[in-house]
């Protein structure tokens, strides 16, 4: 989705004016009193927490070079997740 049509939800980020999804799922268009539509990605019902923007998380380091290092994240605040996501750190 184009960033100037539409605002970036959950499971979703914006990159060079653009909406693109941080998951596999469903998409999800909701309109806004603000007026551009709010378009996110949902998985089903027996779906994991994620991680958002803001939260704490616990992860495990898996490389690292000069410029960032990969972790995995294994909690958001004290939730364990049911299975990890890739992170990076710059």
């Amino acid at each position: 989705a184009d960033a100037e049509e539409a605002t970036a939800g959950s499971g979703t980020y914006t990159r060079h004016g653009f909406i693109f999804s941080s998951l596999a799922g469903c998409l999800e268009k909701r309109s806004e009193d603000s007026g551009l539509p709010v378009v996110s990605v949902v998985r089903d019902a027996e779906s994991q927490l994620l991680p958002d923007v803001g939260a704490v998380v616990t992860c495990k380091v898996c490389s690292i070079n000069s410029r960032f290092a990969k972790v995995h994240i294994l909690y958001v605040g004290s939730t364990p997740l049911k299975s990890t996501f890739r992170g990076t750190i710059r």
